[in-house]
């Protein structure tokens, strides 16, 4: 098992915790943050967030990092079936799952 700051995490998130990506960011080695917008018209505002911060990256997918992610984080309830397909597939998962 890694240590906290040997971990790379990927916060997924609609926009209300992007505080706790800026927190992981101080003990984690990287912390990426994925706010996933579904809609059918995208905005630039949902675009933007957790946007601009030194130790957090925004990412607009996570996939291509995906060998590289350690740690997957939903602060959030939704997403459940994604986050049952990543434990699946053998990633630490911290989320509601099937509680949403």
């Amino acid at each position: 098992m890694k240590t906290i700051n040997d971990v790379t995490c990927c916060v997924v998130d609609s926009g209300l915790f992007l505080p706790m990506a800026l927190r992981m960011a101080e003990s984690c080695k990287r912390v990426l943050y994925w706010s996933p917008d579904c809609r059918g018209f995208p905005s630039l505002r949902q675009g933007a967030i957790g946007d601009g911060f030194e130790n957090v990256e925004r990412v607009s997918e996570f996939w291509g990092e995906l060998n590289d992610i350690d740690l997957f984080c939903f602060p959030d309830i939704g997403q459940s079936e994604l986050q049952l397909h990543l434990e699946g597939m053998g990633k630490a998962v911290w989320g509601s799952r099937g509680g949403d």
